[in-house]
């Protein structure tokens, strides 16, 4: 099993409080493979960028404070640069989210239920990529003490259509790949920092594939907008 390693980004926008846009970045760094001309030496280990991609998201919540519930919806778009053995490639990827949370007391519980095309590549054929996923996630979360967090999740990428027709082609157990994560999250400095460990299972090519351990390093600070500076402004008017 060779390891992967994921640096992640992300930097909301809140244009008012129920409305955010989101830019997001993340570099996927692999290992155990032939070195290009390009590496990092990380942890002890030779890494080489297998995909770099950004992410541009809408985001529209609403939230009930005393009942402990949040929704939400959300819409973005994907461009990745991908490092393959015949050269770089970009894919694009259209995706929508609608996603339902309960927090009761210092446990929260959150399922979102995603649904993203990917296209071919530009300027090239690949059929083997037009394809669309319904992707089903569940969390599980606890505070903790100190602005920290831990969680636990289980995600599935479901084919639709797939082999079967209707709703019951979203079916989790038709999935074709999962992904299990355990996250650590702290806030620090008006940053959130965070440390993952997810370990993907493919059911594409049976008897070919070995699942892989990911590590997440991640990084998020909201950026000022104008929803925020009214809530400051608020602040200090008020006696």
């Amino acid at each position: 099993m060779e390891p992967a390693l994921w640096l992640q980004g992300s930097y909301p926008w809140k244009v008012t409080p129920q409305l955010r846009l989101i830019a997001e970045a993340e570099l996927r760094l692999e290992s155990g493979v032939p070195p290009p001309p390009v590496s990092l030496r990380i942890l002890g280990r030779e890494w080489y960028a297998e995909r770099l991609q950004t992410d541009w998201w809408a985001d529209y919540r609403w939230k009930n404070k005393i009942a402990g519930w949040d929704a939400g919806v959300a819409g973005g778009w994907r461009l990745a640069w991908r490092n393959e053995s015949g050269g770089v490639n970009l894919r694009p990827r259209w995706m929508m989210d609608a996603r339902l949370g309960q927090r009761i007391g210092i446990w929260s519980v959150d399922y979102r239920l995603r649904w993203q095309q990917q296209f071919s590549d530009f300027g090239g054929s690949a059929p083997d990529l037009d394809q669309s996923y319904g992707r089903h996630k569940l969390s599980l979360g606890c505070r903790l003490p100190g602005q920290r967090s831990l969680e636990w999740s289980e995600e599935f990428w479901v084919p639709v259509p797939g082999p079967v027709s209707g709703l019951k082609a979203w079916n989790p157990g038709l999935y074709d790949h999962r992904r299990s994560t355990v996250q650590f999250r702290w806030k620090e400095g008006g940053s959130t920092w965070s440390v993952g460990l997810s370990l993907d299972r493919d059911r594409m090519f049976p008897g070919r594939s070995e699942p892989q351990a990911i590590l997440r390093l991640g990084h998020q600070r909201s950026v000022p907008g104008r929803s925020s500076k009214n809530e400051v402004g608020s602040q200090r008017s008020s006696p």
